[in-house]
């Protein structure tokens, strides 16, 4: 193999390893924000996190992040988003004015 595509073969195969393990949690997400959009929705960021309940062992997990709503008349809100999720399929999600 070529001396310098070496590098950037292994970076490629290491960027491989490193997959996000909730993204079936995200991706269940953003399609309940597109259904909630009037028009159009932009999705910026998104972040997981678990989380367990305090007396219990359920666990749930949160997908946060930041969205752009488009109006009827191409113009764009900022929000915040967050969704709450027991399993792939949201099972709420909240929208904030404003990125904060």
């Amino acid at each position: 193999m070529n001396k310098l595509l070496a590098p950037f073969f292994l970076s490629a195969v290491l960027a491989g390893c490193s997959q996000n393990e909730w993204v079936e949690y995200e991706e269940g997400c953003h399609e309940n924000i597109h259904a909630a959009a009037n028009y159009q929705a932009d999705i910026l960021t998104t972040s997981s996190k678990e989380v367990q309940h305090k007396n219990t062992n359920f666990t749930r997990v949160l997908v946060e992040g930041k969205v752009k709503f488009q109006n009827g008349f191409g113009a764009w809100s900022n929000h915040r988003y967050t969704c709450t999720m027991a399993s792939p399929h949201t099972r709420d999600v909240v929208f904030l004015e404003g990125f904060r």
